[in-house]
Formats: C-alpha cells, structure tokens, sequence
C-alpha cells in the first residue's frame, strides 16, 4: 500500500511540474515591475501594446522584455518607444505638429504633399516637422496649381486654390490674385508684387485662319486697296509691317491661308495690327468680351500658373518634346543642334503639351505681344511709348531664351517673322448676368460668314483646330 501511495504522490508531483512548464510557454513574460512615464507636455495618453491606456504621469507595468508604448497628444505629434526594466524612469518629449487646410474651388481636387497624395479638398493635413512643404492640387479637368508652405509654428494655416475656369471658346479664366512680377529678370530684388484682378486668356495663340476671318471682314475698318500691289494690300501692308513673305494671300474673292498653314500661329503682325485684330473682335455682334493683348504681369503669371517656375511645364530642362525653338531644323541660326522639336519655323497651335493650366505654347513658337511698354520692371511707362514687350520665345530662339521670363522690346508699328500674339479679355459688366460662374462664357467669336471661293473657314471660336 505504502509502495502505490508512492507512485501516486510522484505521478502527481510529475503532472504539477508539467502543468508549471506548460504554463511557462503559453505566458513567455510576466509584469515584473512598474516604471514611471512622464510627458512633455503631460495629460499625454499613454497606450501600451496590449492595448492598456493611462494618461500621464503613470506607472506602467513593464515586461521583462520590454514594452512598447505609444504616446499622443492633440496638436502634437505622436511618439512611439519602448519601456525597459533598466529604465528608472522616461520623459517623452511630444514635438509639434503642423497643421495646414487647404481648400480649393471648385472642390474636391486631389491634394499632393511633398509628391504623396494626401486627400481631396477641402482636407486638413498634418505635418510632423517644420520647414518647407510643397503642396499641389489637381482639377477633375487635369489642371493644376502648386504653392510652397512654410512651417515655423504649430498654429494652424489654411491655403487656398482658386482654380483656372475653361470656357467651350478657348479661353481659361485667370482667378484675381497677387503675382510676384519679375519682368523678365532672375534677379529678385527687382521684383514686386501686382495685384491682378480676374482675366481670361485664349489657350492659343491667334491663327492664320482666325486672322484671315479679320482680313475679310475690316473694308470697313481699315481702307483696302482691292487692286493689289503684287501679292500684297494696302491693307496687308498695313498690319504685316516686314518685307517678307507672310502666309495670307490674295484672291480675286477676298483673303485666303496659304494651304496647309491654318492652324499655325500668325505672324509677321505688327502690335498695332493685333489690337485691330482685338478691336475688331470686340466690336462683332454678340461679343460677351472686349478682347484686348494681356499686360506682361497676366501673361508671366499665365505662364508659370503663379508658382514662379522657369518653364511652363515644370522644372525639368527644355527638349524637342516640350516647346518649338531654334533647333537642328531651323537653318538660319541653329541655336539647339542637339534639339529636335521637328518643326523648321513654326508648328500648329497647340503641337507641344499645355502647361498646368492647359495654356498651349508659352514657350517658344512665336514671341507673344504684351499690351506694355518695354521698360522693364519698375520703370515708368506712357501712352505714347512705341517700343512694346514681347514674351515667351519664338522658333527662332535658344531654349534659355524661351522660359517664362524672357523677354524683349521691339518697335510696335513693324512686324517680324518671329512674332505673333494671343488674346487677353475681361467680360463686359451686363454679359455675366446669366450666369456667376466665369467658366460659363458666351460667345466670344461670332461666326463669320466666308467669301465664296475662298479656301478658308473662319472660326466659330478662340479655339484652334483641334478644339483647344
């Protein structure tokens, strides 16, 4: 009996071991000791990694190996460490976090911060340090704008994006805003903030078809000698002020585009010719628009969409792909041998990717006539000054001369095979009645009716041939 008594009390010492050792492996650590957590600032939540919270200043129950714990607190940002038994105590300073709004109009345009998307407006991000953030917005329409925050304290800052408004003719609406006006000069000093009101712009430039729609319909503007003198009018003459040949011809039936030629841009006018051209567009019946060239601030914020970029499309280095300049095609000067844009002079309007706000050729093609004077920044300007500003480079450029700050003067009464222009308008004060929405615009180019026999159709709108 004592024998089996024996057996029975080891077999149960044996299974109490067993039981012991189990238990060991199912619970690897054991809550060995509390170390005190303290914040900075304090009211802290505390979250351990087993899912206890405590608010700071505590005594946490730290294991053996270690515990991880989360610390947060609003406005601040969160920091994660881990507790150990060696710690006789732990002070987690918070840092602050950054808070910025950003809202757009329209909303909901998909929100980029630092090159990660973050969100539709209107959103509010959060950043956990300080410094510069960059902060780009994009439309449903594939527009998009670009501003650079800088964060030096944690209270909260709201940015705002006012988008570009397309309209069904060929022109964007440019929002009112404030626009850093270098003028053509990379030196800042010399810049100084304008203040724009709204404005539209034609996202082309002006074609030879549009033009020649113009040429047809000024008898009544502008005396035509429909006797000829050669290929050319008294009329030609006096808006084509150069001696060489330009890309309008005369018919027996009125004026044509030379074949082929519609939709590259006009050139060889002469500014007084492109303010006829803007008078006369005014002017027409069931114009909502009078039409005017942009002041050189509209076009430089038109053209950098008011971050202040070098190049319309962005930072990276001009190519062959992105703008029409002096390149292995062009035989008189060649300044880019190692560019191939694939065009000798000229391209059609719109052949090179539009910039944010889907404004076409910016850069290069042809030189744009600016309403202003060709001072330079600061200077003074009168009415009576005769050498106006061109922008954006031309065909007959280097690249470097085609950024959104280059710029040049030439005499307002000549012409030149470098240079054309696009159209700038405000509407006029009864045509919004029908609508506040600047986007929903009327009419801006009546119908013109085409002389029998001639070979061109005259545009219904500021739009270029392919619909831009």
């Amino acid at each position: 009996m004592n024998s089996r008594a024996d057996s029975s009390l080891v077999l149960a010492i044996e299974l109490a071991v067993c039981c012991i050792a189990l238990a060991a492996l199912l619970v690897p650590e054991w809550d060995v000791a509390l170390v005190k957590v303290e914040t900075v600032p304090s009211g802290a939540e505390i979250r351990l990694s087993n899912g206890l919270v405590f608010t700071s200043p505590a005594e946490i129950p730290v294991l053996s190996g270690g515990t991880d714990i989360t610390v947060s607190l609003d406005g601040y940002a969160s920091a994660d460490t881990t507790v150990t038994l060696g710690d006789s105590g732990v002070v987690v300073t918070l840092g602050y976090v950054f808070e910025v709004e950003v809202t757009s109009a329209p909303s909901g345009a998909l929100v980029l911060a630092d090159g990660e998307i973050a969100g539709t407006t209107p959103v509010t991000l959060r950043f956990d340090r300080p410094g510069r953030h960059v902060l780009e917005v994009l439309s449903d329409d594939s527009l998009s704008m670009r501003d650079t925050v800088v964060l030096a304290s944690n209270r909260p800052r709201s940015v705002h994006f006012d988008f570009p408004l397309r309209t069904p003719q060929g022109l964007v609406f440019i929002p009112p805003g404030i626009h850093d006006f270098a003028s053509g000069s990379d030196d800042r000093s010399l810049r100084r903030e304008v203040a724009l009101d709204g404005y539209y712009l034609a996202t082309c430039e002006v074609t030879n078809s549009m033009f020649c729609a113009f040429l047809n319909c000024a008898d009544s503007m502008i005396p035509h000698d429909s006797s000829g003198i050669g290929p050319r009018t008294e009329l030609l003459d006096s808006l084509f002020r150069c001696d060489y040949p330009i890309e309008i011809e005369v018919l027996p039936e009125g004026f044509a585009v030379r074949e082929g030629l519609e939709q590259y841009p006009v050139r060889g006018v002469s500014w007084e010719a492109c303010v006829a051209f803007c008078n006369w567009l005014s002017s027409a019946e069931g114009c909502s628009f009078a039409y005017r060239l942009p002041t050189e601030a509209e076009w430089e914020r038109a053209a950098t969409v008011g971050d202040g970029r070098r190049w319309p499309w962005g930072d990276s280095e001009p190519s062959g792909n992105l703008l029409n300049c002096s390149d292995r095609n062009e035989a008189l000067a060649c300044r880019e041998p190692l560019l191939d844009d694939g065009y000798a002079e000229t391209a059609p309007v719109g052949s090179f990717p539009p910039n944010p706000w889907g404004l076409y050729d910016m850069s290069g093609n042809v030189w744009g006539w600016c309403a202003d004077w060709a001072g330079g920044a600061g200077s003074p300007a009168g009415d009576g000054d005769t050498v106006k500003c061109l922008r954006g480079g031309s065909w007959l450029s280097s690249a470097g001369d085609c950024s959104c700050f280059s710029r040049f003067g030439a005499s307002s009464s000549l012409g030149y095979p470098f240079a054309g222009f696009r159209v700038a308008a405000d509407r006029l004060p009864d045509s919004g009645s029908a609508s506040s929405n600047p986007g929903d615009a009327g009419s801006p180019m009546p119908a013109v009716t085409a002389v029998p026999g001639a070979r061109f159709v005259p545009s219904g709108s500021l739009r270029d041939g392919q619909g831009r």
